[in-house]
């Protein structure tokens, strides 16, 4: 589950009392398994020399994509084959997200090479443009008069 905190920095609640159950990969649980479905394809392909960073990045590009269209990145597949269409540089559609800079980004942090993706500081610029924060001009606030409530009788 999304939520924002105190702060206003959205938060993301798992379930703290998964059910395992059984698999046939090894001793991972189903439910692990269907968290391969966000790994970064260097993650997934078991790459010794990992960029955590880049790779967290890589899944934030899914998970914005999921919560923009309500989807599930590949849900007609399962997480294994899933994680395969991403290795092969296969994008979920982006038919349904209508922002274009939206579309970009997205696009920019699933790229295949590590190296070519948005760095987490990127990532934050392109999500919180100065623009929205620090106005070119202050706010003037003009006094409101005060309404006489002998006018409402």
């Amino acid at each position: 589950m999304l939520f924002f905190d105190s702060a206003g920095v959205v938060c993301l609640q798992v379930n703290q009392h998964p059910q395992p159950q059984a698999s046939d990969r090894g001793n991972q649980t189903k439910r692990e398994e269907e968290f391969d479905r966000w790994k970064a394809p260097e993650v997934a392909n078991g790459e010794v020399k990992v960029d955590h960073q880049q790779a967290a990045v890589f899944s934030l590009g899914l998970l914005f994509w999921e919560i923009e269209t309500g989807m599930v990145p590949f849900r007609e597949l399962d997480a294994v084959n899933a994680q395969r269409q991403l290795g092969t540089g296969q994008l979920p559609p982006m038919d349904r997200i209508t922002s274009e800079s939206l579309v970009e980004m997205i696009e920019q942090c699933l790229d295949l090479e590590a190296e070519n993706r948005p760095t987490l500081a990127e990532l934050e610029k392109m999500l919180n443009p100065p623009s929205l924060h620090q106005p070119s001009q202050p706010l003037s606030l003009k006094p409101v008069p005060l309404v006489n409530k002998a006018s409402y009788s």
